[in-house]
């Protein structure tokens, strides 16, 4: 709760409703310029997609495009599912979300409202359970 607080406060996460208020006024550059925050992430960032982290990172462009092309084209055929950035922070810990109507039972890549692929979750009954998450470990 902490920390997804403080990425709401500042503008990294957006709520799923309602406002928020800071330093006595609504959020903005100036007031979040007034505000430290140390991330406990290892140099991935989650407004920076996977694609453009592994290019940046990669020595070999045919290497990178002969990973990613399969990987592109086993997405492409599993079930789908948006979820918005407060799912996703439930998702990241460890936390089930109520299935989505007409979605059968298995796996589904589950991706944020940007596009950003998460990762893979089953539904179990009328559950999203978080399996493998990108970033996480085990």
């Amino acid at each position: 709760g902490k920390t997804t607080t403080l990425r709401m406060i500042l503008d990294i996460l957006k709520p799923d409703t309602g406002s928020i208020a800071v330093l006595g006024g609504p959020i903005s550059d100036a007031t979040k310029e007034r505000i430290g925050y140390l991330p406990e992430e290892r140099g991935l960032y989650r407004n920076v997609r996977v694609i453009e982290v592994l290019a940046a990172r990669a020595d070999d462009q045919a290497a990178l495009d002969a990973c990613l092309t399969p990987l592109t084209e086993a997405l492409a055929h599993l079930p789908q599912h948006l979820v918005s950035d407060a799912e996703a922070e439930r998702l990241r810990h460890g936390q089930p979300l109520a299935a989505p109507v007409g979605v059968a039972e298995g796996w589904l890549a589950v991706f944020s409202v940007r596009r950003d692929f998460l990762g893979m979750v089953e539904r179990v009954g009328a559950q999203l359970l978080p399996r493998r998450l990108v970033g996480q470990d085990g």
